[in-house]
């Protein structure tokens, strides 16, 4: 695809400002549109910003001013590293407290950290603890001095 052919795929949010790609799949689903040149795909944002605003120093990022991944909008888009990236999530809000039972791969929760730490005050070895709640023997060490679950 040309890129005169994705921009004229797009439309404006009059709201907004923002300049979406027509006929999205899911209009809840926020995504990075992609667009396939002829030598390579990559996400739009990168494109028109290089298109549009300049090049992209090696390293890096195309950040979004609207917080809208799927806008294209020079005028919304700046450069910016990855630390750059997830501290302008977390100043908007974006972010969450993801230590503990929060995050989405946690294997433990608050009761069963209180159990754990009982266990070990009763002198029951890592190893068996682990076993039986399914986490690695590393995990009994890391709560028992606080790298882990320090709050809880």
């Amino acid at each position: 695809m040309t890129l005169q052919r994705f921009i004229e795929k797009l439309e404006i949010n009059q709201e907004t400002g923002c300049w979406e790609k027509k006929n999205k799949r899911n209009p809840h689903l926020s995504y990075h549109p992609v667009f396939s040149g002829e030598e390579r795909q990559e996400k739009a944002s990168r494109v028109i910003y290089r298109r549009f605003v300049g090049e992209i120093p090696e390293g890096l990022w195309v950040l979004h001013k609207c917080d809208n991944p799927s806008c294209v909008n020079p005028e919304h888009l700046f450069l910016g590293t990855a630390k750059d990236n997830m501290q302008d999530a977390s100043a908007k809000g974006r972010t969450k407290n993801q230590c503990g039972e929060n995050n989405s791969s946690a294997k433990l929760n608050l009761f069963k950290v209180k159990e754990i730490r009982k266990m070990l005050e009763q002198g029951v070895t890592h190893q068996r603890i682990a076993e039986m709640f399914g986490v690695k023997q590393i995990t009994m060490s890391c709560i028992k001095t606080g790298r882990t679950w320090r709050y809880s």
